[in-house]
């Protein structure tokens, strides 16, 4: 993306990573930065789901930023171990059905757990959930058989998946994807109200320019068309999925909405 854009603005466009805090911290520098185009945040589903479940915010989405654009979308998968009870999704519904509560679900972040949660409800069974801190262990534990299913992008669990550590289950999303063709959806599978497909796109400062927002639009319209992005994105196994700020900004309302609906169904408690 950010090699396109150079392209499209005559301009270098840098990546600087501020990681940690599930993206507050990049989320702080870039509210804080001025109003002028030139700094930007490259935001996920994070950013919708974190407030959910922490009550400590440094920042609020709807205040402190405009969209730009949406750029793609990363459906996840469903997986398991080798060797777990979930050897499919009918199995998987089947056995957390007749033993409500023995079934582990693994919660790798924010996303993570909404899509696991969201999967417990629609199918209509009773998971017990185990919280980690990134995907990394998460899905060593899952190959290695101490927690039975989880869900993650596909970038993280093909690799394994094709070297038969991990099972692959479903795709959480509206279509199967390119890295994955032989996995079918959940909707294929009788779950379809199950999908979830964390977004991509980018946000600005508040109070940026209607003009220079729209000059961003353009930009990153012609970017998400381009072949070398287009290839890009589905290798890692994402989906591009374009909309400007006024549809990005409708979008993430709904996602919000949705997400609010995960929670109270559920049951969870911001920490």
């Amino acid at each position: 993306m950010a090699e396109g854009l150079t392209a499209k603005l005559s301009n270098p466009v840098v990546v600087d990573y501020k990681p940690g805090a599930q993206g507050m911290i990049a989320a702080e520098v870039v509210a804080k930065s001025p109003a002028d185009g030139h700094t930007l945040l490259l935001g996920t589903s994070t950013y919708t789901t974190l407030p959910f479940l922490q009550k400590t915010i440094t920042y609020s989405l709807e205040r402190e930023f405009m969209p730009v654009a949406m750029m793609a979308r990363t459906p996840f998968l469903l997986f398991s171990g080798p060797a777990s009870e979930a050897s499919s999704v009918a199995r998987l519904i089947e056995y957390a059905r007749a033993n409500p509560g023995k079934l582990t679900a693994a919660n790798g972040d924010g996303t993570t757990m909404m899509a696991a949660e969201l999967f417990s409800s629609e199918a209509g069974i009773s998971v017990l959930p185990v919280a980690y801190k990134g995907g990394s262990q998460m899905i060593a534990d899952i190959a290695g058989g101490s927690v039975d299913f989880g869900f993650l992008g596909a970038k993280a669990v093909m690799p394994l998946a094709k070297v038969g550590k991990l099972r692959v289950l479903a795709v959480a999303g509206s279509e199967r994807l390119a890295v994955a063709p032989d996995v079918p959806t959940l909707a294929e599978l009788g779950v379809p109200s199950a999908m979830f497909e964390p977004w991509l796109g980018l946000l600005a400062p508040t109070g940026t320019d209607p003009a220079i927002i729209a000059l961003l639009e353009s930009a990153l319209e012609s970017v998400s068309r381009s072949d070398a992005f287009v290839a890009r994105v589905r290798d890692i196994g994402s989906v591009v999925d374009y909309a400007n700020a006024a549809a990005m900004k409708r979008n993430l309302a709904l996602e919000q909405e949705r997400i609010s609906g995960i929670v109270v169904r559920s049951g969870i408690v911001p920490k």
